[in-house]
């Protein structure tokens, strides 16, 4: 056992305990996890018997467990938890008899020590609201080992980070989840809307689900939230337009499950119903009462499959009508097999409820992010730097080449209103470069395979067309004396100044970069002040020419995950180390892994040049005068020997000529 365990190490210790309750996949298991953190204290001082003044210590209920009948815990625990119920406000929103049913006495017992430890753990480090953060990683962590059977209930984690950044947080915003599953996507905007006091926490959802909610309404009750704000119903049929205290939102975020049915007889619908799908396609349903529910200027973000995007019928119908309105924003395919449950590729609908009495059509942003993932053996994911590039594309509405368009509204209205990704973002290189009979037969580098690659031979301060020789007929070859593995051969030495420029500048810059951002950003949230230091970081090394905006904003977005867990704590407790951090630590990281991925693309133009040199280093012209000369050569031999062979009248005579 380490010193000070990680977030993630204490999530894993948690993840243990449940597995010696009843292995992978059981959510019983996970529940009665859920209740003795619970028991053992959370944020606020709930659970807390006394202070012990000799040590210093909080005594709990799962002190009081371990201590009296560490043996037989299973009583202990449920009278624990129903004295527990009775004295707290908030407790008649869990079971009595849910968490500590059905367990082997032994496994229990297990499980009380782990979890006890854990918490005793965090209290030696001081952090009363870390054990709330450990518990959400728990419960991903529950949902991966859970596969399919997870779907239903867990959003994954990097799909979550994605939709938070997409969201633009802030302070007070109102935020609801109408399909919370455990509480992952609510209990992540905690940390940017704020928490004002409880009982007026501005997140709110719903979730059909009595296991997830029970989940979901710890996972609060640990981030010192209140966990009524989790309501046990079915937002189909008892949806409503504002939260419990009749605010609009700002912001939904929900991910229904994937082939959502309804009843359209018991359907709660809007007063502004743009139609009806089919009974078992409810996902635009899900849409329209998502619209319904922000205030003007709000935004939601709706996962879901591909299908309502280009189905016609009903649902072309609701696409127009939304399009007409101006209420889709954004379409982000994000590929296949990243939600559990599920291998058929998903997308990120992004809505918007115009501020404008009479609203207009819009442009629509079309991302092609499906190859923007790490493919993993069981599920694939999203890395930081993939959704840094989608957030950074978003938030500009920016075109990028194979990856994501600006459509004006005309475009997908002649387009029978599809919002199908690939009818308008070519994915650029798939089909490979196009045969260029020259180039075979008389070899060079024709023309437009050239072109593609001087964008990257510039970042380098290199042209093409200075490392080698132009032919007349536009096709580019070794200079003489040289060839293409010479050529090659050179690239690391002529890369070099631009490599040490790079490095040298993000080593002189970067202090500048923090302490603008520290001087910049009024952080009033740990997002605002990211931003500004990405920004910053950015526009001081484009200007080097190696890396693009959208390279080195990846670079950061790498780094920043690797130290976000120490940067998190300082920014909100030790704001005066926080600065020496990103400095110091934060920047040896930007600068190794930055200095990466420029030598990563210094060998990719190394292998364009041999490349070049397998399809263009002999040409068909060449092997045939070469093939020519061993026949001629051949023949010499054997009529030396006394060896006549006829000539093959077919093959041409052996003269070197081609035809």
């Amino acid at each position: 056992m380490n010193d000070i365990w990680t977030v993630d190490e204490q999530a894993d210790e948690l993840l243990r305990a449940k597995e010696r309750l009843a292995g992978r996949g059981d959510l019983d298991a996970a529940r009665a996890i859920a209740a003795m953190l619970v028991l053992g204290g959370a944020p606020d001082g709930t659970s807390i018997l006394f202070d012990s003044w000799d040590d210093g210590r909080r005594t709990t209920r799962l002190d009081r467990v371990v201590a009296t009948a560490f043996e037989r815990p299973a009583r202990a625990l449920r009278s624990e938890w129903e004295q527990w119920r009775e004295e707290e406000d908030d407790a008649g929103l869990f079971p009595d008899t849910v968490p500590f049913t059905d367990f082997p006495e032994a496994r229990l017992a297990e499980a009380v020590r782990a979890v006890h430890g854990l918490l005793r753990q965090t209290e030696v480090e001081g952090d009363d609201t870390r054990i709330g953060e450990v518990f959400d990683r728990f419960l991903s962590l529950v949902g991966e080992r859970m596969g399919k059977a997870g779907g239903a209930f867990f959003t994954p984690r990097s799909v979550n980070e994605l939709i938070i950044r997409l969201a633009d947080l802030r302070l007070g915003m109102v935020v609801g989840d109408f399909y919370a599953g455990v509480g992952g996507t609510l209990v992540a905007a905690l940390a940017h809307v704020g928490l004002p006091s409880r009982g007026e926490t501005p997140v709110s959802g719903a979730d059909i689900n009595g296991e997830s909610v029970f989940l979901a309404r710890v996972n609060l009750y640990l981030h010192g939230a209140d966990p009524s704000l989790v309501r046990h119903e079915d937002t189909l049929t008892s949806w409503r337009p504002t939260d419990e205290r009749g605010r609009c939102f700002d912001r939904v975020l929900s991910n229904p499950p994937f082939a959502l049915a309804y009843d359209p007889g018991t359907f709660r619908e809007p007063s502004d119903l743009r139609g009806r799908t089919s009974a078992g396609r409810a996902e635009l349903m899900v849409v329209q009462q998502v619209l319904a529910s922000l205030r003007p200027g709000g935004r939601a973000i709706v996962a879901m499959a591909h299908g309502p995007l280009f189905r016609g019928g009903q649902e072309q119908s609701i696409r127009r009508a939304l399009l007409d309105r101006g209420e889709i924003e954004a379409v982000i395919g994000i590929g296949p097999n990243l939600f559990q449950g599920t291998a058929i590729p998903s997308c990120l609908l992004v809505l918007r409820r115009p501020e404008e009495d009479r609203p207009t059509p819009s442009d629509v942003l079309f991302v092609d992010a499906e190859s923007e993932v790490a493919t993993g053996r069981n599920q694939n994911r999203l890395e930081p730097h993939h959704i840094e590039k989608i957030v950074r594309v978003f938030d500009r509405r920016d075109t990028v080449p194979g990856f994501s368009r600006l459509v004006p509204w005309e475009e997908i209205a002649r387009n029978s209103h599809s919002l199908h990704i690939g009818g308008y973002v070519d994915r650029v290189g798939e089909e490979g470069p196009v045969l260029d009979l020259n180039a075979a037969l008389n070899g060079g580098v024709p023309p437009d395979e050239v072109m593609r690659v001087r964008g990257p031979f510039r970042a380098f301060g290199l042209d093409v067309l200075q490392l080698f020789a132009l032919r007349c007929d536009g096709h580019v070859v070794p200079r003489d004396g040289e060839d293409y593995e010479a050529v090659a051969a050179r690239l690391s030495d002529l890369c070099e100044p631009a490599i040490d420029h790079f490095g040298e500048t993000l080593r002189l810059s970067w202090p500048s970069v923090v302490r603008q951002a520290y001087t910049i950003s009024s952080r009033r949230t740990l997002g605002d002040f990211r931003q500004t230091l990405v920004d910053l970081f950015c526009r001081q090394l484009v200007s080097t020419g190696v890396l693009d905006e959208y390279d080195l904003a990846g670079v950061f977005a790498q780094c920043w995950a690797e130290h976000a867990e120490k940067i998190t704590s300082r920014f909100y407790g030790e704001r005066d180390a926080l600065a020496d951090l990103l400095t110091r630590e934060l920047g040896e990281t930007l600068l190794d892994q930055a200095r990466d991925l420029v030598q990563a693309r210094q060998r990719v133009l190394v292998d364009t040049v041999y490349d070049w040199k397998e399809r263009y280093g002999d040409p068909l012209r060449q092997l045939w005068e070469r093939s020519a000369a061993a026949d001629r050569r051949f023949r010499e031999r054997l009529s030396a020997l006394g060896v006549e062979l006829p000539l093959d009248s077919d093959a041409g005579e052996a003269d070197g000529k081609f035809w």
